[in-house]
């Protein structure tokens, strides 16, 4: 009666779920009434005004029993729903590596069909970078395995990941409150794939400037801990970067407000609340850059939300670079680009915890 709200839902930084159409096939299988289910939660009006007393009300309740989970032997100490802290670091972190493990096992065929799909394609250099993150590693006792299964599972790709040898480490890559890398682990990120395609004598860009805004970091781990106190101001690097076109689903456009917040002063010198995804850029389907450089190579990447953070200075290394996200592209689409242009290199970055799909028939949205 009242319309659908399209805004982003700010008390947990995604766009709303909407209200499914109904097919036969997908109330067979169950997921139309698991949409229906989301979308009524999102679109019912003062949704997140009941969500924040909700979330404050239980954290008081929550925070009051917290000792309770202390674990002899363990330097995890649990904060919220899943979450916790680490030694006398504050940073909020999931100790979720049982469940990735047990999330690959069940996911295994499907990890082959991704495998089997891109190790097809009619491109000649594959590779596949992962982002190492809190969903596999046991601070306890760190080691690799998840990552050696799951790159095992690619062999004719040529790999690497981002190393993460102890917490310190983490929390040098990763914002205190967010699931995604910050600036200086997405930076690492970018050194390491340009090495894993292009070699040690590629010349990598170095940031012109370090640019610590008075924006407060509003991280998704934060939603989920509510009324907790881990706080850090939003920063990035600044590059410069040469005169390029970018297209965002076919239409010519700048992606992100990275360029915004370094030139507005208003924006810049602004005080509040900022996301990751407000800075680096939301999901969409597809954004290609054009930096016009004919006599370099073009290249596909493949991820997620991670990939946000440093799509353009990695595509400006090449001549032209599309970066698809799986959860909004089509198969037709994404191949049709493939057949009408000589793309030489495919890179997939997963997100350590997840894994890239064979891209899909039809776009399904965030649960894809």
């Amino acid at each position: 009666m009242i319309g659908e709200k399209a805004d982003n839902l700010e008390l947990e930084g995604r766009k709303p779920e909407r209200i499914p159409e109904f097919t036969k096939e997908d109330f067979l299988n169950t997921s139309y009434q698991e949409q229906l289910e989301k979308g009524l939660s999102d679109q019912l009006p003062l949704s997140e005004t009941m969500r924040t007393k909700y979330l404050s009300s239980r954290n008081i309740t929550f925070n009051s029993l917290a000792w309770l989970s202390v674990q002899p032997n363990s330097n995890y100490r649990l904060v919220a729903d899943d979450l916790y802290t680490y030694k006398d670091y504050d940073y909020l972190i999931t100790r979720n590596f049982n469940k990735t493990r047990d999330n690959f096992s069940k996911n295994e065929l499907e990890i082959d069909r991704s495998f089997d799909y891109y190790s097809n394609l009619p491109i000649k250099n594959k590779y596949q970078y992962i982002a190492t993150n809190d969903t596999v590693l046991d601070f306890d006792n760190i080691n690799y395995d998840l990552i050696d299964w799951f790159e095992a599972k690619y062999p004719s790709f040529k790999q690497a990941h981002l190393e993460v040898p102890d917490f310190e480490t983490y929390a040098n890559y990763y914002y205190k409150n967010d699931h995604h890398w910050n600036y200086k682990g997405s930076y690492q990120g970018y050194k390491d794939i340009i090495r894993l395609i292009l070699g040690p004598k590629e010349k990598l860009l170095k940031p012109s400037e370090t640019v610590e805004f008075s924006y407060n970091t509003k991280g998704s781990r934060s939603r989920i801990a509510f009324y907790t106190n881990f706080h850090e101001n939003f920063t990035a690097y600044r590059f410069y970067l040469k005169k390029h076109d970018t297209y965002m689903n076919g239409i010519k456009m700048e992606y992100g407000h990275q360029n915004e917040y370094f030139t507005d002063n208003n924006l810049r010198n602004g005080v509040g609340e900022i996301s990751y995804g407000d800075f680096y850029g939301y999901d969409v389907s597809d954004i290609l850059y054009d930096f016009k450089q004919p006599n370099r190579e073009n290249l596909i990447i493949i991820g997620f939300s991670y990939t946000n953070a440093l799509n353009e200075i990695v595509a400006s290394h090449f001549n032209k670079t599309w970066v698809f996200d799986t959860r909004f592209c089509r198969r037709s689409d994404f191949e049709k680009i493939i057949s009408e242009n000589n793309i030489q290199n495919i890179l997939l970055l997963p997100n350590a915890g997840a894994y890239i799909p064979a891209m899909p028939d039809e776009a399904k949205g965030y649960d894809n």
